[in-house]
């Protein structure tokens, strides 16, 4: 990107003591809604189930109807409705991270031995017999495995 300031005179860099007026990232547009609503996450927890277990459409365009609801409930439903109809899942998957949280995906790691504690001609001498053992199974014929 250009610099979009072209005359560097008037610059100063940040130091301890100039620091911005406006410090830190922006709120998302969600967390001030839900300051201003006084909403807790526990309320948007409750939101987020009741609208991804809706089993009919019609239920959706009903909230969308209802003018006492609040504008987050209407946005996400709209949001919920657009998705199903291009076939799409991104706004059910964000509302269940919202409500349970993303899913954990766990770490398999195979193997027993800490090569860090073996030196340097015990490692070779491991990685020797590893790779014979490897080729004595590529050898056997198949009826003996």
């Amino acid at each position: 990107m250009a610099n979009p300031h072209p005359n560097m005179s008037g610059l100063t860099p940040f130091s301890s003591t100039y620091q911005p007026k406006k410090k830190g990232r922006k709120p998302s547009l969600l967390k001030k809604y839900n300051k201003t609503v006084n909403f807790s996450n526990y309320d948007l927890q409750k939101i987020c189930v009741i609208l991804a277990t809706k089993k009919k459409i019609d239920d959706l365009k009903n909230i969308i109807k209802d003018k006492e609801d609040s504008l987050l409930v209407y946005n996400m439903a709209m949001a919920m409705i657009k998705d199903i109809s291009k076939g799409k899942t991104d706004t059910m998957r964000w509302l269940l991270e919202r409500a349970f949280g993303q899913s954990v995906q766990p770490m398999q790691i195979e193997g027993n031995m800490d090569i860090t504690t073996l030196t340097q001609e015990q490692r070779k001498k491991r990685i020797d017999e590893l790779l014979t053992k490897r080729n004595n199974e590529k050898d056997e014929p198949e009826s003996k495995k």
